[in-house]
């Protein structure tokens, strides 16, 4: 799944409030706008500014940290997007069950992502826990399961490979 079409999915789970026209640019909620135009645009680190400045302006509000971290992945920042996605997670707590999830489940494709096939089974394994416990939450508990279904068997190829690539190193070449 591509950075665009997760931010999309992102924006269309999101509270009309959130993507409301900005109200003389200084609101939360229109500054959030303001990002939402700027990385639909492309300009991610324009986005990513907007993202920050409504963090600033509501820094216990978990929607602009969420944003924010989409921000950080649009520009291949996987561990600030992480923290950034984190603190959302941790701040939408049980309050905003369905953006929680929605920040555990982008954690999870980052790590993914990141080929780190350990951290990335962990964060699935972490979102699937939460979206079979929290039934009102928005989730994806059949994801989770594929995701996990598809690194256990991406792990085993690359062991079963292993023996391969061993043997077909060059002579020389430490083994």
């Amino acid at each position: 799944m591509n950075r665009g079409m997760l931010f999309v999915l992102a924006l269309a789970l999101m509270p009309a409030s959130a993507l409301a026209q900005p109200t003389a640019g200084l609101s939360f909620d229109g500054v959030l706008a303001e990002g939402h135009a700027l990385y639909l645009a492309g300009d991610h680190e324009g986005a990513l500014a907007k993202y920050q400045e409504a963090k600033e302006m509501d820094s216990g509000n978990a929607l602009s940290y969420y944003f924010v971290g989409c921000a950080f992945s649009a520009l291949d920042k996987s561990d600030d997007a992480v923290s950034a996605l984190n603190t959302a997670a941790t701040i939408a707590g049980e309050k905003d069950q369905s953006l929680h999830a929605k920040a555990l489940f982008m954690i999870a494709v980052l790590k993914e992502r990141s080929a780190d096939w350990g951290a990335a089974k962990e964060a699935w394994t972490k979102y699937q826990g939460f979206a079979q416990t929290h039934a009102d939450a928005t989730t994806f508990v059949t994801v989770a399961e594929e995701r996990l279904g598809a690194i256990e068997k991406r792990v085993k190829l690359d062991a079963d490979y292993q023996v391969v690539r061993d043997r077909t190193k060059p002579a020389g070449e430490a083994k």
